[in-house]
């Protein structure tokens, strides 16, 4: 994983944390519970599960990328293996290497399952996006009720910052997915070519170079 991967997992760690819930307080009148202090209590909960996914996506992430950079790093011994026992090199055809190959061919199909899941984590987290601006349309529309409390007008305003911050945490999180996306489908199209050409150089037992000649 490259360092601009690391700072921005950082900076989506500092982000998260730094939503914190408000303890909801009672919004009670002598008359009993007000319609909107009752909102604003479901309104919380629905949040609360929100922010639970946010997190629950990020750690989902965290895990995949590991998974692909321990598939990245197989990949590469493989491959790297067979290229420097073909500049030495090596028998037509050689068995072992074709072995190796087949390995290598298996962590890139690794890789491409990782982006697999990498879309349906996208998609889920695109659909954190819509479930936080729906609860953000439904608090805003909360205040315009009447028969409400002070009380209640404060809760909803409290409420409506955290899901302010979550929905910048949920944002950074898909744009940081859609370019996980793209740089791994890119990774995976340029090897998937070059494991072609590693398989005619096994063939011939060496390498070659673009203009055919033997590599030095």
């Amino acid at each position: 994983m490259s360092s601009a991967n690391a700072s921005e997992n950082i900076q989506l760690a500092a982000a998260e944390s730094s939503v914190q819930s408000a303890p909801l307080a009672s919004t009670s009148s002598k008359f009993g519970p007000t319609v909107v202090g009752q909102k604003a209590a479901q309104f919380r909960a629905d949040f609360e599960k929100l922010k639970n996914s946010t997190a629950t996506r990020s750690a989902q992430l965290e895990t995949i990328r590991a998974q692909t950079v321990a598939n990245v790093n197989s990949y590469h011994t493989l491959v790297g293996g067979i290229r420097s026992r073909l500049q030495m090199g090596s028998t037509p055809g050689n068995p072992e290497l074709l072995a190796q190959w087949s390995q290598a061919q298996t962590q890139i199909t690794q890789i491409d399952a990782d982006i697999a899941t990498l879309n349906q984590l996208s998609a889920q987290v695109s659909g954190d996006t819509g479930t936080s601006s729906y609860l953000l349309e439904n608090i805003r529309a909360a205040y315009a009720l009447s028969g409400a409390l002070e009380e209640d007008h404060r809760q909803l305003r409290l409420l409506e910052d955290e899901v302010n911050q979550n929905a910048i945490v949920i944002d950074r999180a898909l744009l940081s997915l859609n370019n996980e996306l793209t740089r791994q489908q890119q990774y995976v199209t340029t090897e998937r070519t070059s494991l072609v050409q590693l398989a005619a150089d096994i063939n011939a037992g060496q390498s070659y170079t673009a203009s055919g000649r033997r590599a030095a």
